[in-house]
C-alpha cells in the first residue's frame, strides 16, 4: 500500500479500517499540513487488503477497534 499510494508511512498507519473504501480503492489521510486528502491504490493492494483485514478469533470478538494496535505492511498485518 505504501508503494502504490506513495503516501507517508505515518499517514497509512493512522488509517482506520472503517475509513477504507475498498470498492473504490481509496482512503482519506491527513497530510503533513493537516489537510484531508485521498490516497488511491492499485490491484496489488486491492488483492491483498481484504485478506489482511481478516481478524484472528480473539480480535473479531472485540470488533474493528481491535485494529487500533495493528501495523500493516505490503504483505501482512501484525497486531499486538
Amino acid at each position: 500500500m505504501l508503494y502504490e499510494t506513495a503516501a507517508r508511512a505515518a499517514e497509512i498507519v493512522a488509517l482506520n479500517v472503517v475509513d477504507l473504501d475498498l470498492e473504490h480503492r481509496r482512503a482519506p489521510v491527513r497530510s503533513k499540513g493537516g489537510a484531508i486528502e485521498w490516497v488511491y491504490w492499485d490491484s496489488g493492494t486491492a488483492h491483498l487488503l481484504p485478506r489482511l483485514l481478516r481478524l484472528p478469533d480473539r480480535a473479531s470478538m472485540v470488533g474493528r477497534s481491535a485494529l487500533k494496535n495493528c501495523w500493516m505492511s505490503s504483505s501482512w498485518l501484525s497486531c499486538w
